[in-house]
């Protein structure tokens, strides 16, 4: 019971000096306690962070590493491409040159094209037009065909001829 006693006046003695009561020290513990726990998740969260951060600029930098590989690599390949683009006009040009060899009955400007199939297509077209110009050709030419030599002689009808035509035309020779 003493103790109690005690305990009651150093609340009084607390009270009345202004100073806080044993329930608001109590109160402020446990409140600063809080916020040293907060404190301490705190500082562990941001360790945490700052890990998953350098960790990050790491994936980073060794993404940018690829991409600079992938860049040159694009490059090369530019190269190549541009090679192979002057070859294939050069080969194109070639067929042509052999086409207009071997096919010298179409004209020259019809065979052209910038594939190999586009110009194999304009040497068929070519055909189709030759043999389409050759069959007019020949269809004119049997419309308006004379026979060959000489027709052969008959005799010239008399009748309805006036003398002078008759004579005329027994002067010439038979």
């Amino acid at each position: 019971m003493s103790e109690e006693i005690n305990e009651t006046k150093q609340e009084t003695v607390v009270e009345t000096n202004g100073s806080m009561t044993l329930e608001e020290q109590a109160a402020i513990k446990s409140q600063l306690e809080e916020e040293q726990q907060a404190h301490t998740q705190a500082e562990t969260d941001l360790a945490a962070k700052n890990e998953r951060i350098t960790a990050l600029e790491a994936d980073v930098a060794a993404r940018d590493a690829e991409l600079a590989s992938s860049r040159e690599e694009v490059a090369k390949s530019a190269v190549v491409i541009t090679g192979l683009q002057e070859q294939s006009t050069v080969a194109l040009e070639k067929y042509r040159s052999a086409l207009v060899a071997g096919h010298p009955d179409i004209p020259e400007t019809l065979i052209s094209g910038d594939s190999f199939q586009a110009l194999f297509d304009s040497v068929e077209k070519g055909k189709a037009v030759v043999a389409a110009v050759s069959d007019r050709l020949k269809a004119s030419v049997a419309a308006g065909t004379v026979p060959a030599g000489a027709p052969q002689r008959t005799e010239i009808a008399l009748d309805g001829l006036s003398p002078r035509e008759k004579i005329s035309a027994g002067i010439k020779p038979k």
